[in-house]
C-alpha cells in the first residue's frame, strides 16, 4: 500500500532546490583534493575539478548522515582507472539525509552509490551530469528518495548487466521519487547483458517527466507505483516493464513511447 506521507512529498519534491545563501557558502568545508572521507553532518563544497585513478571504493566516502555535497559544477574524473575500474565517485552505505548535487561525473563504475544493508533514507540527487560510467550512473536504495534533474550519457563497458539508474535494487523495497532525468545511450553496440534506462525496483515509485533513449532493453521498469510525462525513444526491449513487482501505473495520456 503506498502511503499518503509518500504522495505528499511528491508534491513538495517537484520545487526546485533553494540555492545555498552566500553565508551557507561561507560555512561549507571545502574538497579539494581526493580520495575524501566525510565523517561529520555538514555541508561540503567542492572548490575544484578533481582526478582520481583509484580502481575501487568510494572516492568520496560519506560515513555521516545528514550531509550535503555540492560540486558547485565541478568534475570528479575517474577515467584514468580504465574500463576495468570499480571504483564509485560518492559512496554511503546505511546513511540517511545525503544530498549530491551539481556534479559531473566521469568514468566511474558507480557515479553515485548509496547503498543499504539495514537502513538508508531521505536522500537526494539532483542536477547532476554523468558521463561514461561503467555499470551505473546512480544506484539509489532505501526509503523517501529523490533524484532529479540528472543527465545521464553513454553508460557501459562493464561487460555486464548496466542500467543509467536504478533504485531499490537489493531488493529490501523502499521508495523513490524520480523527476525530470535524462537518459541517453545505455548500452547500446556493446556487448550488454540486458542494458535498461531506469530500473526503479521500489514498490513505491513515483515517474515523472524523465526522458530516456537508446537503452538496449527497458526503458523505465517500476517495482510498482504511478507514471506520468515520461518519453521513451529506441528502448526496443520492454519499453514500460513491471520489474519484480506491479509494474507501473501510466497515469493520463501523456507517457509516451517511438517508434
Amino acid at each position: 500500500m503506498i502511503h499518503h506521507r509518500f504522495f505528499f512529498r511528491a508534491f513538495l519534491a517537484v520545487a526546485a532546490p533553494a540555492a545555498l545563501s552566500p553565508q551557507a557558502y561561507a560555512q561549507c568545508q571545502p574538497i579539494a583534493a581526493v580520495p575524501y572521507t566525510i565523517s561529520a553532518p555538514g555541508s561540503y563544497c567542492v572548490t575544484a575539478d578533481l582526478v582520481s585513478a583509484q580502481m575501487s571504493g568510494g572516492v568520496i566516502e560519506v560515513n555521516a548522515d545528514n550531509v550535503v555535497i555540492d560540486f558547485q559544477s565541478h568534475t570528479l574524473d575517474g577515467s584514468s582507472a580504465g574500463l576495468r575500474t570499480l571504483a564509485e565517485g560518492v559512496h554511503s552505505l546505511n546513511r540517511q539525509g545525503i544530498t549530491v548535487r551539481n556534479g559531473r561525473f566521469v568514468g566511474f563504475y558507480v557515479g553515485v552509490h548509496l547503498d543499504i544493508s539495514t537502513d538508508s533514507r531521505n536522500h537526494v540527487i539532483e542536477n547532476n551530469r554523468f558521463e561514461h560510467c561503467r555499470f551505473k550512473a546512480i544506484q539509489l536504495e532505501g526509503y523517501d528518495n529523490i533524484m532529479r534533474g540528472n543527465l545521464v550519457t553513454d553508460v557501459g563497458g562493464a561487460g555486464h548487466h548496466c542500467d543509467g539508474v536504478s533504485a531499490c535494487e537489493n531488493q529490501m523495497n523502499g521508495s523513490v521519487q524520480a523527476y525530470n532525468n535524462t537518459i541517453i545511450n545505455v548500452g547500446v553496440g556493446e556487448d550488454e547483458a540486458s542494458p535498461d534506462g531506469m530500473m526503479l525496483y521500489c514498490r513505491d515509485t513515483i515517474a515523472i517527466g524523465n526522458r530516456i533513449m537508446h537503452a538496449g532493453d527497458s526503458g523505465l521498469s517500476i517495482g510498482g507505483g504511478f507514471c506520468k510525462d515520461n518519453i521513451l525513444v529506441d528502448t526496443p526491449g520492454r519499453p514500460y516493464d513491471p520489474s519484480y513487482g506491479y509494474g507501473c501505473k501510466l497515469v493520463g495520456s501523456t507517457n509516451s513511447v517511438w517508434p
